[in-house]
């Protein structure tokens, strides 16, 4: 994944539904999938803490 991809953050919201998605399907080990939850929790975080139009 380049460094663009990880800028910008509405680029990183959908690569990471993608990631969660194969994880769900591939019954991967719990902790990679609480690994999952958290980094879902961060996004999360960041979204409602950033202003309106201020996404990229």
């Amino acid at each position: 994944m380049s460094w663009e991809s990880v800028r910008n953050l509405q680029t990183m919201k959908s690569t990471f539904i993608i990631i969660r998605n194969i994880a769900l399907q591939s019954n991967v080990n719990q902790d990679i999938l609480e690994t999952i939850d958290d980094v879902k929790n961060d996004l999360d975080e960041t979204f409602q803490s950033l202003p309106e139009g201020e996404i990229q």
